[in-house]
């Protein structure tokens, strides 16, 4: 358990420092990413809880984000392309 706790907040703090989580983040959602990792590394279950919230909120303000951009969706990347 801790050891996948541990591993949510590296990724968090990826997300927060490297600006990146399925496709550039924006500010909150960076903000969000680094209150997520901070709350993960203390491993104590109310941080936990609260880092798990704040990632979840994170991705999914930047996908609604991502959305209201109109940026395409991830199931037309990388599949199969049809040759005519």
């Amino acid at each position: 358990m801790q050891f996948a706790v541990s591993a949510l907040a590296v990724a968090a703090l990826a997300a927060a420092t490297g600006r990146w989580i399925i496709a550039p983040a924006g500010v909150p959602e960076r903000l969000l990413a680094a209150l997520a990792a901070l709350a993960l590394l203390y491993l104590e279950p109310v941080t936990i809880a609260i880092g798990l919230a704040a990632m979840g909120a994170a991705v999914a303000i930047h996908l609604l984000a991502r959305r209201t951009r109109g940026e395409p969706s991830l199931a037309g990347r990388g599949g199969v392309t049809r040759q005519a």
